[in-house]
């Protein structure tokens, strides 16, 4: 499993914790857009979080992190070996 599909899992079972809805892109857009001021993120850029083709840059990953409650740091240490 590579990086990005871990941070895909991680992303989907966070947001669905939080807020006990299927983690689709619908889904994310409102509730990120109602929480945030960054309404730049596309449907399109949010599924391919979601099927773990990419990740958010690093500013967005961490905004995304603390308004989930991600463990990034437990991500993080799954990963220190990546090259």
């Amino acid at each position: 499993m590579t990086i990005r599909q871990d941070y895909a899992i991680l992303l989907a079972e966070a947001f669905e914790k939080k807020f006990d809805l299927k983690p689709t892109p619908e889904n994310f857009i409102k509730k990120y857009s109602a929480a945030s001021n960054d309404d730049l993120v596309s449907y399109e850029t949010v599924r391919k979080w979601l099927k773990g083709i990419n990740t958010p840059n690093f500013v967005r990953m961490c905004a995304i992190a603390i308004w989930l409650d991600m463990d990034v740091n437990k991500f993080l240490d799954e990963h220190r070996d990546f090259h």
